[in-house]
């Protein structure tokens, strides 16, 4: 699928100043986990966002002209085993 680029946005991709990050919202059954790929907590989108750094990587993800979810995959490295415990278990989890 083909997508318009304003000239600004096209401006901005090509600076070496950009620097893109990824938000991630994870519903568990003991609440929500926001995440994201800088350092730090961030407010966006009236939420507050934790940072995760280097420690979180996401898979490739499939675009296509229909309204599908085609999934991708979520990796974080270095967390400690009673956490990913917890997040099997389905409960919430703090970073």
């Amino acid at each position: 699928m083909t997508r318009a680029l304003s000239p600004a946005f096209a401006e901005a991709l090509a600076s070496a100043e950009l620097c893109p990050v990824v938000f991630s919202e994870g519903e568990f059954a003991s609440g929500t986990v926001r995440i994201w790929t800088g350092l730090g907590d961030v407010s966006w989108d009236g939420k507050t966002w934790t940072g995760l750094g280097g420690l979180l990587s996401f898979g490739a993800i499939q675009e296509t002209n229909q309204v599908v979810a085609s999934g991708t995959m979520l990796s974080l490295s270095a967390v400690p085993v009673d956490l990913v415990a917890l997040a099997i278990r389905g409960q919430q989890v703090a970073f």
